[in-house]
This record gives structure tokens, C-alpha cells and sequence, in this order.
């Protein structure tokens, strides 16, 4: 019964999958037919221009053809006037002279009528050419323009066919209409698919996972040795059975066809498989990934899908870049992949043809459309790293989170001068951020709410987000109330952390928590050293940012400038 069900819902996907091929191949046919029909009328205006040229000398050498006529005319008459002079023989002997002088007179004039004649059959000749060209060229005009007409008529029954399907079904089809639209609706579009091809392929999908545990349970007495083995892999003799563990995985992959892992266990989890042994490989936030790292799991993989933001933070390199010189000399290898900056994303892209330039970095494939941060944050992420190519379509904030987030006030850099007490630690910034996270739990500590605020306390160095934690921590009950301890910390150690924590992350309100003093503002130029840190910090913010910091020494910085720009200023005093 799972099979026959699957079967049905395979063969809904395979009638939806195949009408969207059918449109693409007219979408394709499409333009075939408007560059033919655009040929023909190039053809057409080319015969049409040699028939008004053909016509033009036609025209011409019929009036040539009249002129010659009239002429011919005019001296066969004088010829017929001089044929009528008779002088007889006297009249010659006496009017010798007079004779000489008409008999000249008539030879000229028919050498000249001999001479119009032969050009009037010329003419005639040339004229019976042009008509016969004129009646060629017409005969192929009319050729033509039947094709196109033609041709017209199929290009109007495939535009009419996808103006019911635009119009019926809601389907995006990209034909050249669709190329004439705005950006944002072409990055926000899905080309192809319908209502009705979604829930086939859903329909699928749990037609799939019901088949699996059909089979699963009908032969659960062979496969549980299997799942058990796999919880055991330090038990089994790898050298001795190099097939054994293939068949284990293909075994637990049938249950859980997702397997989450680092790069740092995938050697010792997949021990024993071959190349090209999995299907499918996901790398999600590659551009932290170094690309050594994932050279075991790409090897295993059939296919492997990279994901990531090569504008985002960077991999963590602990060698020192000389070192990274030496070795990439050596093997002759580029710094493309091997340095401090280099990334599996980075990689990954260079392979794809698909992409385009962003601030010198080639990016593969780029999704456009953003859909965690509302402005301003989306406008200055939009602005210092992406060249504002970037799409809004993220959702306006529902009520209950507005009135959690309107506790903290509106978006806006808080002026807070101080000094360090340790390295880059401002206490005096913290003891504003300590009032902004009271302001957050207030629902908590008035008992109406139990849920914990969606804040992210962030911060670019590792000691404020040390001493933040712990001044958080010794105000607990102030802050929290009667909030458990244990929850409150965890809640702490979730929430605060250093921008390369919180990659990947994002939170309702962001706290961007600057620190450094005039002593050490060299600090801020490390931190603000590239677009990367900023992107990130400011991205993780869905509907409030809030930087605080002394603006002296920070908004002067690259891209901290922008964000200066976009928020508004309030005094932590």
C-alpha cells in the first residue's frame, strides 16, 4: 500500500515536473521563433529596398523609354516632310545646292531615327528585365511575409499559453516579460513552480518517508544488528572488511537521511568510506571553513552543495602567514588556496561559471534576497558589502515582539565616553548595556512572560565579552528577578558573545557593544580592518541595532562611518 501510494504521488511530481519542462522548451522555442520572424522582416525590408531601388530604375528608363519615343517621333516627321521635297532632274541641275543640303539633311535624320530605334529596343529590353526583377522580388516579399505571418501565429498561441498558465495557475514563466520586471520581483520570484507542483512534491516527500518506515519496520529483525554496529565503530576491524562500513551507513542513512557533522570528526565518523561513497555533501558557513578542511569530505561525496558568505567572518587561522607562504611556495600553490584569507566558499566559487564581482571577491551563484534584518540594518549591510544589490523581503515584526523590542528604544548609536580598566573593557559602556538588558526582561520580572528576550549582546574582543558576562551575572536578580540562576546563565553565555560567536545566528535586538579608549583606539582600526566583522555584527539584528560606544574614536572608522550614518545618536549619561 506505502509503495502504490508513493508510486501515485511520484507520478503527480513527474506530470507537474514535466508541464514545467514543457513551458521551458517554449519559453526556448519562444525566442527561436521571434529570432526567425526577426530575420524575416530584416529579409523583408532588405527585398523591399532593392524593389523601390528596382523601381526607381524602372521608372527611369521608362521615362528614357518616353523620351526616346517623342524623339523618334519628331525626326520620322521631319524625315517624312524632307521625303516629300521632289526636285526632278531639272530642279537638281538648277537647285544643285539646295538638293546637297536636303538629301544631307535626310541621311542624318535616318541615321538618327536608325539609332532611336536601336535604343528604344534597348530600353524595351531593360525595362522587361526590371519588371520581370520587380515581379521576383515582389513573389518573394510576399513569401515572406507569408512565413512570418506564420510564424506570428505560433509566436501568439505560445504567449496566449502562458498567459493562461500566468493567469490560471499563478505561474512565474521566464519569457522576456518576465526579464522587464523590477529586481526585487525577479530575486523574489519562483520561476516555474505552482501551487499544485508543491504539494505534489510534499505530497512526495511523505510518500517517501512512509515507504521508508514501511520497510523499515518489515525488516527491522536484518537491520538492527546494523544500527547497533554503527554505535560501535572502535568495536569493528576496518582492515578487515573495508565494505563493512559502506554498508552500515547506507543501513542508518535509510533511517536518518540527514547526518549532521565538524570537518574535525568527519575523518573518524566516516572511517572506511570510499570515494564518492555518500550522495549528497552540505557545507553551511564555508567562507569560516579553510579549504584543507574539507578535502576528506569531498572526496566521500558524489555532489557536494557549498554554501556561505565569503563577506561574512573569515576562517580562524592559528599558523602565522609566513609559514602559509613557505608551504604554498613549495607545493606551487596558489594563495587562492592556501592563506589567511582563503575559504572553502572562496574555492567553491572560483570553480562556478554563475556569478558576479562584489568589492573585488568573485561571488558563485549569489542569493540576493534577504530576508532576517529590516532597515536600517539591511541598508547598511546593503551598502558596505554588497553594492546594494541586495533584495528586502523580510517581514515586518509581529506585535508581541515589537512592544519586547520598543523596551530597548528605537535603532541608535548611544555616545558613551570612558576608559579601559582591562585591554579594550569600558565599564561605563557596560553599565549602559546592564540598563538595556533590565529594560529587556522587564516582562519577565513583571511575571508576564516567560519567555527569555531574542538579545544579542555582542562585541569584537574577547575580554569585553568577558567582563560583560561577568557583570551581567552578579545582576541577576536585578535584572531577572526570580528567574532561576542556572537559566539566567545559560540565557548569559547564549546571548553575550564575540561577533565570531554569534556567525550564522540572529536575534530580534542586537547590542553592539564597542569598548577601547584614546589609549588604545588602534584597537577599532584592527576590528574595522575589513567589511567582514561589521557585516556580520550588524546582520545578526533582526528588528533593532543598537551600538554603543565612544563615537570619537569609532565612527571615523571604514564602514562603522555608515553605520553612523544610518543611526540615530543618543547620550548613555
Amino acid at each position: 500500500m506505502a509503495r502504490k501510494s508513493f508510486q501515485i504521488a511520484l507520478n503527480d511530481v513527474l506530470t507537474e515536473q514535466q508541464k514545467a519542462e514543457s513551458l521551458y522548451k517554449d519559453v526556448l522555442r519562444l525566442h527561436g521563433v521571434k529570432q526567425r520572424i526577426q530575420r524575416l522582416m530584416i529579409e523583408v525590408r532588405n527585398l523591399e529596398s532593392m524593389l523601390d531601388s528596382e523601381n526607381n530604375q524602372l521608372n527611369q528608363v521608362q521615362n528614357e523609354l518616353l523620351d526616346n519615343q517623342r524623339r523618334q517621333d519628331s525626326k520620322q516627321k521631319q524625315l517624312e516632310y524632307l521625303e516629300k521635297i521632289r526636285f526632278g532632274f531639272f530642279g537638281v541641275l538648277l537647285r544643285w545646292k539646295e538638293f546637297l543640303r536636303v538629301r544631307k539633311q535626310k541621311n542624318e535624320l535616318y541615321v538618327q531615327c536608325v539609332a532611336l530605334e536601336e535604343n528604344k529596343n534597348h530600353l524595351e529590353e531593360r525595362v522587361k528585365s526590371l519588371l520581370e526583377k520587380t515581379k521576383g522580388l515582389r513573389s518573394k516579399i510576399e513569401i515572406y511575409k507569408a512565413k512570418i505571418e506564420k510564424r506570428q501565429s505560433k509566436l501568439d498561441a505560445i504567449q496566449q499559453m502562458f498567459s493562461d498558465e500566468k493567469t490560471e495557475n499563478n505561474r512565474v514563466i521566464m519569457d522576456d516579460e518576465f526579464w522587464e520586471q523590477t529586481l526585487s520581483y525577479i530575486q523574489k520570484s519562483s520561476p516555474w513552480i505552482t501551487l499544485k507542483y508543491t504539494q505534489a512534491r510534499s505530497r512526495l516527500f511523505l510518500e517517501a518517508l512512509r515507504l521508508h518506515e514501511s520497510f523499515i519496520m518489515a525488516a527491522q529483525s536484518k537491520i538492527i544488528g546494523s544500527l547497533y554496529a554503527i554505535t560501535k565503530p572502535s568495536s569493528i576491524d576496518y582492515h578487515a572488511d573495508k565494505y563493512l562500513f559502506p554498508g552500515l551507513w547506507d543501513v542508518f542513512t535509510l533511517i536518518v537521511p540527514v547526518v549532521s557533522s565538524t570537518f574535525a570528526s568527519f575523518a573518524g565518523m566516516f572511517k572506511g568510506m570510499e570515494s564518492q561513497s555518500l550522495g549528497w555533501l552540505f557545507i553551511d558557513e564555508a567562507g569560516q571553513a579553510v579549504p584543507q578542511a574539507a578535502i576528506g569530505a569531498i572526496w566521500r561525496s558524489q555532489r557536494t552543495v557549498v554554501v556561505g558568505d565569503p563577506l561574512q567572518i573569515e576562517p580562524v587561522v592559528t599558523l602565522p602567514k609566513i609559514v602559509l607562504q613557505d608551504v604554498a611556495n613549495y607545493y606551487e600553490v596558489s594563495d587562492r588556496f592556501i592563506s589567511l584569507n582563503s575559504s572553502v566558499q572562496i574555492v567553491a566559487d572560483m570553480a562556478n561559471k554563475n556569478g558576479t564581482w562584489i568589492r573585488d571577491k568573485w561571488i558563485g551563484s549569489p542569493l540576493w534576497v534577504h530576508r532576517r534584518c529590516i532597515s536600517p540594518m539591511f541598508d547598511i549591510c546593503n551598502e558596505i558589502a554588497y553594492d546594494g544589490r541586495m533584495v528586502l523581503d523580510t517581514s515586518s515584526p509581529n506585535p508581541d515582539i515589537i512592544i519586547n523590542i520598543d523596551r530597548l528604544g528605537p535603532n541608535a548609536w548611544i555616545q558613551v565616553d570612558g576608559e579601559c580598566t582591562v585591554k579594550q573593557f569600558v565599564p561605563e559602556q557596560a553599565r549602559v548595556i546592564l540598563s538595556l538588558i533590565w529594560k529587556a526582561f522587564e516582562s519577565i520580572r513583571l511575571g508576564l512572560s516567560n519567555e527569555l528576550p531574542s538579545l544579542y549582546i555582542i562585541s569584537p574582543f574577547a575580554v569585553v565579552k568577558q567582563q560583560l558576562k561577568t557583570k551581567v551575572r552578579e545582576a541577576h536578580r536585578q535584572i531577572a528577578g526570580t528567574l532561576s540562576k542556572k537559566e539566567f546563565n545559560r540565557w548569559v553565555n547564549q546571548s553575550i558573545g564575540t561577533v565570531h560567536t554569534f556567525q550564522g545566528k540572529q536575534a530580534d535586538a542586537v547590542i553592539f557593544c564597542l569598548g577601547v579608549d584614546g589609549k588604545n583606539a588602534g584597537a577599532a582600526g584592527c576590528a574595522t580592518s575589513s567589511v567582514n566583522l561589521v557585516n556580520v555584527a550588524v546582520s545578526r539584528a533582526k528588528y533593532r541595532f543598537i551600538v554603543v560606544g565612544n563615537k570619537k574614536i569609532w565612527s571615523t572608522k571604514e564602514y562603522m562611518s555608515n553605520v553612523n550614518r544610518y543611526l540615530g545618536e543618543q547620550s548613555g549619561k
